[in-house]
């Protein structure tokens, strides 16, 4: 009676009472705490009022029904009295009383509560964010309750990685399970294995099958694709092998697995013009997904780092970071207002930085984290050549487009004159930036036709050492110029 006074009088200490005192009990492997004849009643009463069902839709009298079996030591009592606390039904909105009820249900063994918790753990939702605790919940909901969204929860917790190592096959157990309870989301998952390859061979035949079924049983996201005909459009999902790109297996490179001492590299030696590839993989980070070219500007501010990064000559970011023990903690940041903005944001930074000769390479890990889902991103691997005046030449992101073959005169007066060839038509822009990143001059952007050409500039800007940057669609070629 105490425990459900201090819920229902919202005091948030009683959170923190619960985890102290309950929380390992709920993993216990025992039978479920029976409810009695009466409690089992007044649930039952409380959802009809809830939902309407041979009443009229009344939430006091269901929350008044809920609370007489929460003081019968009813664990549903508790579980629903928590999910119109956590929605705001009929009550204020308040996730620490929800909280506290969904512990207290969790401790009296009730897996659905041990789902719910999950899910606050996942998201962060009125509690610090802590993927080993959602996937510790899930996996007692799944295999103790019989549930089939814990089934779900749990094969995505393995799918992705998340609080555990990461698994398709175990994933994919979770999902056959969830699946054989006809659980939308896990046929749909089943789906993507199948048509990724992933923990399974790939097979589209299966694909659609597992797709038709998913929206069969209501799943809306698939339903999307199949209005935009993306179903039956599916190919054959294009893996690159991770033995297959030479420049991968000629690093070693694995995403998230970084060589000693990729932490310990200070401002002065990682700042400079850097452009190479990104690799995004797979969630089991050993099939390389997707190639883009990427250009990484850093620049030195006391200890910090200040930077901007481009993917396929599109600036990503601005961002300023700080050293920690793991890597370069990304401290702010100002998303460039795209796509990308909508989808990620960039956490931390990883380098790795070794001389081959004359020549600097720099590679590591980008950690991003999607807006929307609070979760992490695919991970990403980067392997960077230092960009310098001598490497003209080496300074075209994609060598095939665009080809400078002169900046003259630098140093630079009032004009500079830039020769260049483009092997393809392509619309091009001219800008001068600061080392710090400030763009001084930016010329309009002009379509040029596959060719040669000779194009001078008269910048009016102050003596200064700049970065030339010639932008296209698809590139961002860069050189160090000196005005007088």
């Amino acid at each position: 009676m105490r425990l459900l006074q201090l819920i229902l009088s919202n005091r948030k200490a009683i959170a923190t009472v619960i985890v102290l005192c309950l929380f390992s009990l709920c993993y216990a492997q025992t039978t479920p705490v029976a409810l009695d004849t009466i409690a089992q009643k007044l649930v039952r009463l409380g959802y009809q009022y809830q939902r309407g069902i041979n009443h009229d839709v009344n939430l006091k009298k269901a929350k008044m029904y809920y609370i007489a079996a929460a003081k019968r030591h009813s664990s549903d009592g508790y579980l629903m009295l928590g999910m119109m606390y956590l929605n705001g039904d009929g009550v204020e909105q308040r996730v620490d009383s929800a909280y506290a009820c969904l512990m207290q249900s969790a401790y009296m063994r009730n897996y659905r509560a041990c789902l719910q918790l999950g899910k606050l753990y996942l998201k962060g939702t009125g509690v610090k964010q802590d993927f080993g605790k959602a996937y510790n919940l899930f996996k007692v909901a799944a295999d103790n309750g019989n549930i089939a969204k814990a089934y779900y929860q749990t094969g995505y917790m393995f799918y992705k990685g998340l609080g555990v190592e990461q698994s398709y096959s175990e994933a994919i157990r979770y999902f056959k399970k969830g699946a054989a309870m006809n659980e939308s989301q896990c046929i749909y998952m089943l789906g993507c294995c199948q048509m990724t390859g992933y923990g399974v061979p790939q097979n589209m035949d299966s694909t659609k099958i597992y797709f038709n079924k998913a929206m069969a049983h209501g799943n809306t996201w698939v339903e999307s694709l199949a209005r935009n005909n993306i179903i039956d459009s599916v190919e054959k999902h294009s893996q690159m092998p991770f033995a297959s790109l030479t420049d991968v297996k000629k690093h070693r490179m694995k995403a998230g697995l970084m060589p000693s001492g990729g932490s310990s590299f200070d401002a002065d030696s990682l700042q400079g013009l850097w452009q190479g590839k990104m690799y995004e993989y797979d969630w089991s980070r050993s099939i390389v997904e997707n190639e883009d070219n990427m250009q990484l500007d850093l620049q030195k501010d006391g200890e910090s780092l200040l930077g901007k990064l481009y993917q396929n000559g599109k600036l990503l970011t601005d961002f300023s970071a700080d050293k920690n023990s793991e890597g370069w903690l990304v401290t702010s940041q100002t998303p460039d207002d795209s796509i990308y903005k909508k989808k990620y944001e960039v956490r931390e930074l990883t380098f790795n930085l070794t001389q081959q000769g004359d020549s600097s390479m720099l590679s590591g890990n980008i950690i991003r984290w999607g807006y929307k889902t609070n979760e992490p991103s695919r991970p990403v691997y980067f392997i960077l050549d230092k960009v310098t005046k001598q490497s003209t030449a080496q300074t075209t992101t994609i060598d095939t487009t665009f080809i400078v073959k002169k900046v003259y005169p630098n140093p630079f007066d009032n004009n500079i004159t830039i020769d260049f060839t483009v092997m393809e038509d392509d619309d091009i822009q001219f800008r001068l930036c600061t080392t710090q990143g400030k763009v001084e001059y930016n010329s309009k952007e002009e379509h040029y036709q596959q060719g040669a050409h000779s194009i001078t500039l008269n910048p009016e800007v102050s003596s200064n050492i700049y970065l030339l940057e010639v932008r296209g669609k698809e590139f961002v070629w860069s050189e160090n110029v000196i005005r007088h």
